[in-house]
């Protein structure tokens, strides 16, 4: 039976310069490859081929094939390799690829390639289309990166102008590591790479597009404005080579559309290609637009794959009181710290930008030294600290998930994740910043207590265990809160706000209704955020929340577009009376207006309690005070 199971394989998965004879099917079809084109377009043939499956298993190491029909379907579509981690490894020395660019590969220190680079380049350096699924830090990018630049070397462009190979990258920290790590593969070649991405000049980039350009690392959105505002369209209808990184990000980020239009500007005789950590079922209907029928699907995330990830990475979760998950967090990271003796890198998610940089600043008020990085942080700002985290032996982040996945930190020791995530998906690719490239990891998820039964539950079959309470934790709730009241009072308000939209998302899961909700907003702004009361929050904030007349908001007041009456002053020229103000949906309002006097004077803006502010009117020679302010903070 091993030898007519074998010759199916062959029939089916043969050529391309790909062999096997090592692969599991084994597993449920549903569970395995629900999402990839495999059984998405033919589902009802997986029944047949779990049968089938069952029928002709041999053992966990044999191929396993189903009836013709069912085969059929699976030609029809993808042709399907799942890798075993203990296939033989390539060594780049063996690989028929250009001298210069075998040079540059062993300049950077790489001699044995890694399962999926080894998986995937025979195919790739034939010209197939290939998906591949790998867990981060597994060489995804150098496993696209070899290829692609060997076929630049090889071949001319068809005009000088033309663009031939394509990277579209979720992140811009993603896109500029993307390109840093093909610059040193190209190097001593007239080959130019160049990378734009939003959040920086067009005019830079435009700079950087004149001319030569070889390989163009792009984020969608800026990618699209280019071909859309600046005739980069023409540069790309000879392109050579399309790569989809991070395919399961490119969707979470809601590029879905951008990328469809992008791709068809594209020429149809080009080979493409997917890397990504999940398949999610939204990417199989991307990729039917952008790969041809046929191409190959690439699994190195097999159940030994996971069984891997659950060896490297030791995983705990810890509940607690909402007012104590802060300083739990900082007393945790600074213990990873001591322990590591100078060796220690930490990343710490939270859920939004103004939580990790409450966070952040909180950090340091504890001693615990770290960098916050996050979407309202400056491009310029984020690619230096990205760069420094990466470069350093021990260091801290606290980061929104601009950080979550691609980005490659070396030597991460410990992951922390405070809050639930929003999906399973995201915990994995969040935990996958450590035990990265082999190593061993620690990751710890930090939950409120009424986090718990939800989170667990969407995370239920995964090896985390539970941490244990300890006399310390007490201890750092207090020294937390203590500290907390030394971060500035404009963070801690703007991370109450971000708080209330993030669970505002999530009520049903934990089920709340609107008023539970403001309630344990406003537990968290007097407890964990130290806050003296409840932050203020304009009327327009609230109604896109849809809380409007929940009971424990504190809400600006005052009518939209009303602003308070101010007084005239009185001058030596005469007087000049107040008029109505004008201001926005918040209530800020400016008194204006005022009689003339002989000579002109202005007065100055007086601030009540609130926010609605009037202005003196006018008179001569002088000041008049305004009056105003009709709510208090």
């Amino acid at each position: 039976m091993e030898d007519t199971l074998k010759d199916l394989a062959c029939q089916l998965f043969g050529g391309g310069g790909c062999t096997c004879t090592e692969w599991n099917l084994t597993e449920k079809p549903s569970a395995m490859n629900r999402g990839s084109d495999v059984f998405a377009r033919h589902e009802k043939h997986s029944r047949m081929w779990l049968l089938a499956s069952s029928a002709c298993f041999y053992s966990n190491r044999m191929s396993s094939l189903g009836s013709p029909y069912a085969l059929k379907a699976v030609r029809y579509s993808a042709r399907m390799l799942l890798v075993e981690p203990d296939q033989q490894l390539l060594t780049f020395a063996d690989l028929d690829i250009s001298a210069g660019l075998r040079q540059n590969i062993a300049a950077l220190g790489h001699r044995t390639a890694t399962l999926v680079q080894t998986a995937s380049l025979p195919a790739l350096l034939a010209g197939e289309d290939v998906v591949a699924k790998a867990r981060t830090g597994t060489g995804k990018t150098l496993a696209f990166l070899i290829p692609t630049i060997e076929r630049l070397m090889i071949s001319e462009a068809a005009s000088p102008d033309q663009i031939r190979a394509l990277v579209l990258s979720p992140t811009r920290e993603l896109a500029a590591q993307i390109a840093e790590a093909a610059e040193s593969l190209v190097a001593g070649s007239p080959i130019r790479v160049v990378c734009v991405f939003g959040g920086t000049s067009m005019t830079k980039d435009r700079r950087l597009l004149a001319g030569r350009v070889d390989l163009l690392v792009a984020t969608p959105g800026r990618l699209w404005d280019h071909m859309e505002n600046e005739r980069l369209t023409p540069r790309l209808r000879t392109l050579q080579t399309l790569i989809l990184d991070e395919g399961d990000r490119l969707l979470d980020q809601g590029f879905s559309k951008q990328i469809g239009d992008i791709v068809r500007c594209l020429p149809p005789k080009r080979q493409s290609l997917c890397f990504s950590a999940t398949m999610p079922p939204e990417l199989s209907s991307v990729l039917g637009r952008a790969l041809r029928p046929g191409h190959r699907v690439i699994d190195c995330v097999g159940s030994a794959a996971q069984s891997e990830t659950a060896s490297l990475v030791s995983q705990q979760v810890f509940c607690a009181e909402m007012s104590a998950v802060p300083g739990i967090a900082a007393v945790v990271v600074r213990e990873e710290l001591k322990a590591a003796a100078g060796r220690g890198k930490v990343v710490v998610f939270c859920p939004t930008a103004n939580q990790a940089q409450f966070v952040s600043e909180l950090f340091d008020t504890m001693g615990v030294r770290n960098a916050p990085l996050h979407s309202r942080k400056s491009q310029a700002y984020r690619t230096r600290v990205s760069n420094e985290f990466r470069d350093q032996k021990q260091g801290v982040l606290v980061a929104s998930d601009v950080a979550a996945r691609g980005v490659d930190y070396p030597d991460v020791s410990l992951v922390v994740q405070m809050g639930a995530p929003d999906t399973r998906e995201q915990y994995v690719h969040r935990t996958g910043r450590t035990g990265r490239a082999g190593k061993t990891g620690k990751a710890l998820l930090l939950l409120n207590d009424w986090e718990e039964r939800a989170t667990m539950k969407m995370l239920a079959g995964l090896p985390i265990d539970k941490r244990r309470t300890s006399g310390a934790d007490a201890a750092a709730q207090q020294e937390a809160c203590e500290a907390a009241g030394r971060v500035d009072e404009d963070c801690r308000a703007k991370a109450y706000q971000a708080w209330l939209g993030y669970y505002n998302q999530k009520m049903r899961i934990f089920g709340w209704d609107k008023a539970a909700l403001v309630a344990t907003a406003n537990e968290f702004a007097l407890g964990a955020l130290a806050l003296p009361e409840v932050p203020t929050l304009e009327a327009k904030t609230v109604g896109m929340m849809g809380l409007k007349g929940t009971p424990g908001l504190n809400v600006a007041k005052g009518p939209a577009g009303g602003g308070s009456r101010g007084a005239g002053g009185a001058g030596v020229g005469g007087a000049g009376g107040g008029g109505r103000g004008t201001g926005g949906s918040d209530g800020r309002g400016r008194g204006r207006g005022g009689g003339r006097g002989a000579t002109r004077g202005t007065a100055p803006l007086a601030r009540g309690r609130g926010y609605s502010q009037g202005r003196g009117g006018r008179g001569g020679n002088g000041i008049g005070p305004g009056r105003g302010g009709s709510h208090g903070q």
